[in-house]
C-alpha cells in the first residue's frame, strides 16, 4: 500500500517538476518553438514511461495489451 501511495506521489511531482521546465522554456521570448521541440519530445517520452512503470505497480500491465491489440498473429 505504502509504495502504491509513494508511485502516485513520486510521479505526480515528477511530472509536474518535467511539465514546469518545459512551459517555463516555451514562455521565454529568445527561444523558438523548434528550439522547445527536443525538449517537449523527450519529456513526453519520459512521462509515458513514469506512466507505464505506475500502471506496473498497480498490476495493469498495458504493454501486455498494447502487444496483443498490435502484434497479432495472423
Amino acid at each position: 500500500m505504502i509504495n502504491k501511495i509513494a508511485a502516485i506521489i513520486g510521479t505526480t511531482l515528477t511530472v509536474s517538476f518535467l511539465l514546469g521546465v518545459t512551459f517555463t522554456l516555451n514562455k521565454s521570448n529568445m527561444i523558438g518553438w523548434f528550439d522547445i521541440l527536443p525538449v517537449i519530445i523527450i519529456m513526453a517520452a519520459a512521462i509515458f514511461m513514469m506512466m507505464i512503470e505506475v500502471l506496473e505497480t498497480f498490476d495493469i500491465h498495458v504493454a501486455d495489451a498494447l502487444a496483443k491489440k498490435f502484434l497479432k498473429k495472423k
